[in-house]
């Protein structure tokens, strides 16, 4: 007993040798060029010894897609078997399918890229699968929709359905395997749907962002404000121009007066003052209109800045996205290629020192995607703070990162900034605004003209005994005022005014100063990362081919698993080199259009 238990473990243990190494060849090479003797060799097993396990090559290729379904079930019922939380148990169902084919690249890239004749024997190897554990599946739904958290929909009824959509014999192949991949998804999620406990994900794309910035943004409902105020100073000043109309009371008590012999008086009417001449009052309606202007164009490079921040870290958060991916690509790689040596190392191909060079190199690239993880989750918090989104909400962003040439020159970009930046305009209307209110200021020296009319009623009147109770009588009054002196006063809003003036002048040639020096640098910046990227594309192409090249030497034992090792880090170096490059590029790119006041709202965005 204890041989023949001895015997199977033997056989099992070749079979899986000669399995590892086959699914690795099926993986990259496909099933037709695939052969026999190069799984023998890299087996470093005998034909005999093959024949003996399996009958032909496509046996050994189905016998890789059998093992694999069952290592799949496998580890389905093993992390899901004793949850009985129902939707707990799809989740696990869920991310434990996931995790199994994320690291089982081998098996999907079988899977995806097969010949035609074998889908058909694929999907319903997948289907037995299924059907193997149908009852457990429905026991689980039945148990959610009694719970009222799963729609009530047919089970059998679906499967049935699977069943056919994999039969139809003319489909066109690339979407027969698609549909196969979609089998487990279409079958879990078909007729599931969750009435509570459903997360959601907030999908963004640049466009979106913007949208929600100018929506939330602080600093622009600020701005909003400040708009608001400026048009109130506006209608102020112009209340100046218009009659200014009250109404009175007045109660009057005598006491020993020398020709009025009744002891009080009551009496009431109305007034109105209307402006003739002030120059006053015109000076200051003329520095309100660009007043409210300088506001309208602060708001603009408000909206600009927000546009231009949130355009930046998006971008950045999409190339450490992109990042994140190319170090999980390494990393896969690393890992299928330490699964290699130790199989090599199991038939005397590679040594202690390859595989523990092999671990060391997972266990780094292991530390790489952390850190890669971490800057993508950090980009990510921050474009939501940005956004005024809720820090605990899921996010992910859409987009591609594209390399668009910008051809402009210094003089044409600092003639555009001068012509167009809302920041500039907003100070030179500040100018304009406080010209005239020098002006008003100064016009307080001047005489004003106001005219006055009144018509008033008294109870009793003094000279007039035979007026009626009450009877109203007006007065019209022409009034020219005279300033003489208000202690210095006006003089000392004369000099302020004329200081404030200075100011903004000099701010104005500030700002213009500044904006050309980070013109230049950001347009150095931007010719730089040109060539960057032209070098770092260049290097990737190269990079890959020469990966290709010495994988290829690997497999037929010309080259050692540290030229492997060489080849991967430089491909990955070149690819998060070029990377870094597009984001500088692009970065420089959308910085010159926000210093040179382009409306980055209607710009089309690089990603």
């Amino acid at each position: 007993m204890k041989g023949r238990e001895k015997n199977k473990n033997l056989i099992k243990k070749r079979k899986n040798e000669i399995l590892d190494v086959a699914e690795i060849l099926f993986s990259e090479y496909g099933f037709a060029k695939t052969t026999t003797d190069k799984i023998m060799q890299l087996a470093k097993l005998g034909k005999g010894t093959i024949y003996r396990y399996f009958k032909n090559k496509k046996d050994i290729f189905f016998a890789v897609v059998d093992r694999g379904l069952d290592r799949l079930k496998e580890e389905m019922l093993k992390n899901t078997e004793k949850i009985d939380d129902v939707l707990k148990r799809i989740e696990v169902a869920v991310k434990t399918y996931l995790s199994f084919f994320e690291k089982n690249a081998n098996l999907v890239n079988i899977l995806l890229h097969e010949q035609a004749g074998f889908q058909e024997r694929i999907a319903k190897r997948y289907l037995e699968h299924y059907h193997g554990n149908i009852e457990r599946v429905k026991a689980t739904f039945k148990k959610g929709i009694s719970q009222k958290l799963i729609k009530n929909i047919d089970i059998e009824t679906t499967i049935v359905s699977l069943q056919e959509l994999l039969r139809i014999e003319k489909e066109e192949e690339n979407m027969k395997i698609y549909k196969l991949f979609l089998l487990f998804f279409s079958f879990l999620f078909a007729f599931t749907g969750f009435s509570q406990g459903k997360e959601k994900i907030l999908i963004l794309d640049e466009e979106k962002a913007v949208k929600i910035a100018l929506k939330r943004n602080w600093d622009i409902l600020i701005k909003d404000e400040k708009l608001k105020e400026a048009h109130a100073q506006l209608l102020k000043v112009w209340s100046g121009v218009f009659p200014q109309i009250s109404s009175f009371y007045t109660y009057q008590r005598y006491n020993d007066h020398p020709f009025i012999n009744y002891p009080d008086n009551k009496g009431y009417g109305f007034s109105v003052d209307q402006v003739i001449f002030n120059a006053q009052v015109f000076n200051a309606i003329r520095a309100a209109h660009p007043f409210l202007n300088s506001v309208k164009e602060e708001k603009r490079e408000q909206l600009n800045a927000v546009i231009f921040e949130v355009k930046k870290a998006f971008l950045y958060s999409l190339i450490a996205q992109k990042s994140l991916e190319v170090t999980q690509n390494a990393l896969n790689l690393a890992r299928k290629y330490l699964k290699t040596t130790k199989i090599r190392f199991e038939n005397g191909e590679a040594s202690d020192y390859d595989v523990l060079r092999a671990e060391v190199e997972v266990k780094n690239l292991e530390y790489k995607f952390l850190k890669a993880k971490s800057v993508y989750k950090t980009s990510l918090n921050y474009l939501k703070l940005l956004l005024g989104i809720n820090p605990q909400e899921k996010l992910k962003i859409k987009g591609k990162v594209k390399f668009k040439i910008f051809r402009k020159d210094f003089t044409h970009l600092v003639k555009s900034a001068l012509g167009r930046r809302p920041l500039i305009k907003a100070i030179e209307f500040k100018e304009e605004s406080l010209k005239h209110n020098l002006r008003a200021v100064e016009s307080e020296f001047f005489p004003s003209l106001v005219l006055n009319f009144q018509d008033m009623a008294n109870e009793k009147e003094a000279f007039a005994f035979d007026r009626k109770k009450y009877e109203d009588y007006w007065m019209l009054t022409l009034r020219l005022n005279f300033p003489i002196f208000e202690g210095g006063l006006r003089f000392f809003k004369v000099k302020e005014a004329k200081s404030q003036l200075k100011q903004i002048k000099l701010l104005k040639e500030k700002t213009i100063s500044g904006i050309k020096i980070e013109i230049k640098n950001a347009l150095f910046n931007l010719e730089s990362a040109k060539k960057e990227v032209d070098a770092t594309q260049s290097n990737v192409e190269d990079a890959k081919r020469m990966y290709e090249i010495i994988y290829k030497r690997y497999l037929e034992g010309e080259a050692s698993y540290l030229d492997i090792l060489d080849a991967r880090n430089t491909l990955l170096a070149s690819q998060l080199n070029n990377l870094q490059a597009l984001f500088d590029y692009n970065l420089s790119s959308l910085k010159l259009k926000y210093l040179t006041g382009e409306n980055l709202e209607e710009e089309e965005g690089n990603l």
